[in-house]
């Protein structure tokens, strides 16, 4: 579906500030609206939420989850931030991996759920973390194109 992203992104990180589970989050939303993606809504919702939850979870549940979208010529970003543990140079190679995990409950599907579904909708994720200091997992999809429009010359022929 062709989706403004900005109001999408929006949408959600609406929704996750209003859940009771992250009232010691504060939520920070930053897009222009315009920039447009195809994308299964549902899917990137899924991904918004897991990223904001796992942003959640490393700030324990207490700090500034930053999510902002923006175009970046040929591309649209949305970057979702924290200002949690962070990730050290050793995890961020496994993190996409399935059944990598640090949390003591955690399975380990929810990150390569979300690479999976950013790469079937045609996009990429890359994350840059420091210990201490926190994350930025940073989606980016190709800007949608107009369809090329159909010329017509106004005549019809049955030959």
């Amino acid at each position: 579906v062709r989706l403004d992203v900005a109001r999408a992104v929006r949408e959600t990180t609406e929704a996750f500030a209003a859940d009771p589970n992250n009232v010691g989050v504060t939520v920070v939303f930053d897009g222009s609206p315009g920039a447009e993606i195809d994308v299964d809504p549902v899917q990137l919702g899924q991904v918004l939420w897991n990223l904001m939850r796992n942003a959640a979870e490393a700030m324990h549940g207490r700090g500034e989850l930053r999510v902002e979208v923006f175009a970046d010529g040929p591309e649209v970003k949305i970057a979702v931030s924290d200002d949690g543990v962070g990730i050290s140079g050793e995890r961020l190679e496994s993190i996409f991996d399935p059944f990598f995990t640090t949390k003591e409950h955690g399975t380990g599907f929810g990150l390569a759920i979300v690479h999976r579904i950013v790469e079937d909708n045609g996009g990429s994720i890359r994350v840059a973390s420091a210990v201490g200091a926190g994350s930025t997992f940073t989606v980016v999809f190709p800007r949608a194109q107009d369809h090329a429009e159909v010329s017509s010359s106004g005549e019809l022929s049955l030959d």
